[in-house]
């Protein structure tokens, strides 16, 4: 993980930096343990045509798969 982080901040190419934090986004929502201190006590909404939204068990949006639909 932190050769991912090391290299995404030395990275220069705007397409290959994007990619390498999505990575590290992935791995820090699948994989490191988190426990959220605070959520919102109010309902989420969100527009019908967000497709591939997911809320994970640690109360976070993973967009990595989201597309918006026409």
């Amino acid at each position: 993980m932190n050769e991912l982080i090391e290299q995404a901040a030395r990275e220069r190419d705007t397409a290959k930096r994007g990619e390498l934090y999505r990575q590290i986004s992935v791995i820090t929502t699948e994989e490191v343990s988190q426990i959220p201190l605070y959520y919102a006590p109010y309902a989420i909404a969100y527009s019908k045509r967000l497709q591939n939204l997911h809320l994970t068990a640690a109360m976070q949006w993973t967009l990595e798969e989201m597309t918006v639909a026409p």
